[in-house]
């Protein structure tokens, strides 16, 4: 049986329904706040029948942060997906995210080891290999260093992927895969499928900083590759495409039918807002929908390679547009924007 914590997130929700379409029986972890909404919206795009679900999926409540209930949920488990975690870039919230993200993944390991789960596969993010000035390409050897330019975010995935190593030395089998920005289908308010929603309500700005992409459906896949495998204490970079943020956006709004951003913002502007964000955020006041480290992050250019992966398992990433065509389509069939 496979558990797959964060289930009705963006990711977890795509591990759920990839496991149900090879007939695995699949255990989907929740908090009991949760809703499964986009769960089922995901399941539908996947044309997985009721019939499948009742068969195959069962919903269980617990917290990461609630030990006694992720013991209880891990109950008859074999593989684990640990996708559950906090995504945020305000300074206010850095305390949650190290709960979350770091705490709460020692939690998991913790109980994957006293429950005698075979395997955790943990879905970190490119984040967690830390983000330097002067670097060609990222790939699984890079080492993590102390920079002005990694954000809490970066610190939380890191020590939560420190978590998951201990386990490994602890006697559990882990594997470690390490997403780019993913485009998907999910809750645009939740997730990164807020670039969808953004370019579709008429998002008139762009900066020629770049960074790595990947399908979350690669994600998906990849995970459940490397998970179902007898790979252990490796990690893959899953990064299908390094592109700038322009041709991100060109390339989505082609794909929703919508005007293409225009204006682009110079790295003075950019440098001006992250500074009157950061005197916003000394007198608490914070704007949801940007910050200044992802003004500072969207002028800089990374590169991440994924050769790992697609030369010792063969691994193939969607093209772009497919991502990006599909991505739309399955937003219009829900009529969400």
């Amino acid at each position: 049986m496979y558990l797959v914590t964060g289930s009705t997130g963006l990711v977890g929700s795509h591990i759920v329904c990839e496991l149900l379409m090879q007939g695995k029986p699949v255990v989907a972890m929740h908090r009991a706040s949760s809703s499964r909404e986009w769960l089922y919206k995901t399941i539908q795009n996947y044309g997985i029948s009721e019939e499948q679900v009742q068969q195959n999926l069962q919903f269980r409540e617990a917290d990461i942060l609630d030990v006694f209930s992720l013991e209880e949920a891990m109950e008859g488990v074999e593989i684990v997906f640990h996708c559950a975690a906090m995504v945020s870039f305000q300074k206010k919230d850095q305390n949650k995210l190290f709960e979350n993200n770091v705490e709460g993944t020692a939690n998991v390991v913790n109980a994957c080891l006293y429950k005698g789960v075979k395997k955790l596969l943990y879905v970190s993010s490119i984040a967690s290999l830390g983000r330097r000035t002067m670097q060609e390409s990222i790939d699984e050897k890079a080492e993590w260093e102390e920079s002005k330019l990694n954000s809490n975010y970066s610190k939380s995935k890191y020590l939560g992927e420190m978590e998951v190593w201990r386990g490994q030395e602890e006697g559990l089998a882990v594997a470690v895969v390490n997403p780019g920005v993913i485009l998907g289908f999910g809750d645009p308010i939740k997730s990164s499928a807020s670039l969808f929603q953004k370019v579709k309500s008429g998002f008139k700005f762009y900066t020629t900083g770049s960074s790595g992409f990947v399908d979350v459906v690669d994600v998906a896949k990849a995970s459940i590759l490397v998970a179902t495998s007898s790979i252990q204490g490796q990690r893959y970079i899953l990064v299908g495409h390094n592109i700038s943020y322009k041709d991100l956006f060109f390339g989505i709004a082609d794909a929703l039918h919508v005007p293409k951003p225009s204006i682009e913002i110079k790295a003075w502007a950019l440098k001006l807002g992250a500074g009157l964000l950061d005197f916003l955020a000394l007198l608490r006041i914070n704007l949801g929908f940007v910050s200044s480290q992802t003004l500072k992050t969207s002028l800089c250019t990374y590169h991440y390679s994924s050769t790992k992966i697609q030369k010792e398992l063969g691994f193939e990433f969607c093209p772009l547009n497919q991502t990006m065509q599909r991505v739309a389509k399955e937003f219009k069939h829900h009529h969400i924007f």
